[in-house]
């Protein structure tokens, strides 16, 4: 049997989700309620996985648009990846935060 997500994203931020979780009492309610098969430590853990994979993931492939595909100064590359990647980590975040209420 393969590992799920929750379980492969606990293992990694496990420890730091257990001291997130007094902050996401709310979220911690709603994943019970929407009978998500992963605890409350797991789902947060998940949260930040994701939000710190997208903030990775969409800064360097921004980076790489605006910088050698539209052919920006090395400056403004940098400053578009960086509020592209802001955007882009608040959306993904916003989604998983709210997931479980929908």
């Amino acid at each position: 049997m393969g590992i799920d997500i929750w379980s492969f994203s606990y293992r990694i931020l496990g420890k730091i989700a257990s001291r997130w979780t007094k902050y996401f009492k709310d979220l911690s309610d709603n994943i019970l309620k929407a009978g998500i098969n992963a605890s409350p430590d797991a789902y947060i853990s998940f949260l930040w996985l994701s939000t710190i994979t997208s903030f990775a993931g969409s800064f360097i492939i921004s980076y790489i648009y605006f910088y050698f595909i539209q052919g920006f100064t090395l400056f403004h590359s940098i400053i578009l990846a960086i509020s592209t990647t802001v955007l882009f980590t608040l959306i993904v975040f916003i989604i998983i935060y709210a997931y479980p209420s929908i």
